[in-house]
């Protein structure tokens, strides 16, 4: 076997992180099936069902409120 015929490795943060990735988004379809079975026995939906992880949370703020922040500072 060629060294361009073997397989591709993960190494071991990368493949503890894709398995991270993977296990978050099976949470999230379990969340959203679980909130369609409500809509579907028309039961109330409450904004528990939603979160938001603020610490994954990116803002992006136009360059002219940039500049005029600055200003102030």
């Amino acid at each position: 076997m060629d060294e361009d015929d073997e397989m591709p490795k993960l190494s071991g943060s990368a493949l503890a992180a894709l398995q991270d990735f993977y296990a978050e988004k099976d949470t999230q379809e379990k969340r959203f099936a679980a909130m369609k079975a409500a809509i579907t026995k028309n039961d109330k939906l409450s904004m528990d069902m939603f979160s938001e992880d603020w610490n994954a949370s990116q803002f992006w703020v136009p360059l002219q409120g940039l500049v005029g922040y600055r200003s102030v500072i």
